[in-house]
Formats: structure tokens, C-alpha cells, sequence
């Protein structure tokens, strides 16, 4: 991630300003599980599910999310706490998932070693 700031009180950034060395830009890293403690970077169900490639729609979701597998691996909704919400086994292909018990907000969706962000409406 990076960040650009003008050090000039009451100003933002723009392409066009004239003294360069008004801006400053920082760069930034961070380890996945410094943000989400809960994820380890492994599947739970062990390696079989390492090069699950998910597709997930629509995003936001209001009652179904659809979730497409390149093979089957068990399928893990976490809420933005790291707290599981839901779980089930998902076959590869397409696999339809009832979501209107979850309220709005910001949701992962796990399968094999693949994480996607989703938003319920």
C-alpha cells in the first residue's frame, strides 16, 4: 500500500502542483495475518484444496451469494471480526449459498486456499 500527503495544511495532492518537494509518498507493508489473525493461509480440510480457484456473484448479495468452485473444498463465510458465520461443503461447480440470515456488512468467503471479500446488502 502506499500513501501520498501534502505537507501543506488545508491542501490535498494533485498531478499538477509545482513544488515536487511538497509531497510526500510512503510505502507500506503488511502481513496478511497481521490483519486477519484468523487466517492462517492454510485450508483447514488439509492440502487437497490448495489450488481451489472460487468465483463468487453478485457482489453485494442481498439474500444468495453464488459461489463457482474449481473443485470441491469446503466453503467458510467469516464476518469482518474473523468469527465464523457459516459453513458448508461446496462441490465443484456452481453452488448456491442462503445468506439472508447474515445483516448487512463485510463478509470473507473461504474455500481451499482461495479468499474473496463480499458485501451483504
Amino acid at each position: 500500500m502506499a500513501a501520498q500527503v501534502d505537507y501543506a495544511p488545508g491542501t490535498f495532492v494533485q498531478s499538477d502542483e509545482d513544488d515536487a518537494f511538497d509531497n510526500h509518498y510512503t510505502g507500506f507493508t503488511f502481513d496478511i495475518n497481521d490483519l486477519f489473525s484468523w487466517y492462517d493461509g492454510m485450508p483447514e480440510n488439509g492440502s487437497n484444496n490448495q489450488n481451489v480457484h472460487m468465483d463468487i456473484y453478485p457482489n453485494p448479495a442481498v439474500d444468495r451469494l453464488n459461489v463457482t468452485l474449481s473443485q470441491n473444498a469446503e466453503i467458510v463465510i467469516y464476518n469482518i471480526m474473523g468469527q465464523q458465520v457459516m459453513s458448508m461443503e461446496g462441490l465443484a461447480g456452481a453452488n448456491s449459498i442462503n445468506i439472508d440470515n447474515l445483516t448487512s456488512g463485510i463478509y470473507f468467503v473461504n474455500a481451499g486456499s482461495d479468499t474473496q471479500k463480499f458485501i451483504v446488502k
